[in-house]
């Protein structure tokens, strides 16, 4: 019978406290004051371990695609938890390191606005006059055509852009050029060819901007962490690609992900 740290057990498969406080620290969620939410996680556990029961039973943990996904989801956590390791108390933000954040960041907070954006997204164009072209084009549809009469795949939609997610000399080149203009810059690997359709003021209420800003400089630090370890585990370490799998081998930079 159930007792103790076991909660339940589903066909002889026993299910502890710990995993139901786990499951709920994943999913965000306050079991503790709330009896229905705890009860829904515990459901959701034992009809999990029974899904589960079942795909042994298939043998579905054998598959080659099963093997490399736990592989990938096992490294992605051990990676989290060095980073998480290697920081400490000492790296949270101090009241005076947040309000400097806030004040050189205004597209974040007291001055951050929405954006609908028309845009056109399309791989980098090789041909450095067609890249010129692009460039001058003085409307998104000279764009549209450029990139049709060079045989260059596109998609165009509307999205909305946060300025607190965009680079300070983005979202002053995009203000700047209005809805008069376009701009043509790189977003990720690809190309985004963008004219501004409305702008929204939508500043960061100000009980919220601390915490807001708290988040940002966390993230910024876990990434920063995150470049240090990368780097001192590649100077230590011996790598062997297969020629034609070396990332290295037209000149770029090692890309760490």
């Amino acid at each position: 019978e159930p007792d103790g740290q076991v909660i339940a057990i589903a066909n002889g498969e026993e299910i502890t406290l710990g995993e139901l406080n786990e499951e709920a620290r994943a999913r965000g969620l306050p079991i503790v004051s709330n009896g229905p939410l705890r009860d829904s996680v515990i459901r959701d556990l034992v009809d999990r371990k029974l899904l589960v029961q079942k795909a042994l039973k298939q043998k579905l943990d054998r598959t080659p695609e099963h093997l490399l996904a736990v592989r990938r989801l096992t490294e992605m956590l051990l990676a989290q938890e060095l980073i998480a390791d290697t920081q400490n108390e000492a790296d949270k933000p101090t009241d005076r390191e947040v309000a400097a954040f806030i004040q050189a960041n205004p597209r974040a907070f007291d001055q951050r606005v929405l954006l609908s954006v028309d845009q056109i997204g399309f791989a980098p164009v090789a041909d450095s006059k067609l890249q010129s072209a692009l460039t001058a084009a003085p409307t998104l549809d000279s764009i549209d055509q450029l990139l049709t009469g060079g045989g260059i795949a596109r998609t165009r939609d509307v999205a909305q852009w946060d300025s607190a997610n965009l680079a300070p000399d983005v979202i002053e080149r995009l203000l700047t050029t209005g809805s008069s203009g376009t701009v043509v810059m790189p977003q990720g690997d690809r190309m985004i060819a963008a004219r501004v359709l409305s702008v929204t003021p939508r500043p960061t209420l100000k009980a919220d901007q601390p915490a807001v800003a708290r988040e940002w400089i966390a993230r910024q630090r876990t990434n920063t962490v995150f470049q240090q370890l990368v780097q001192r585990a590649r100077a230590k370490a011996k790598i062997d690609y297969q020629p034609d799998f070396d990332p290295n081998r037209r000149g770029a930079a090692p890309q760490a992900r």
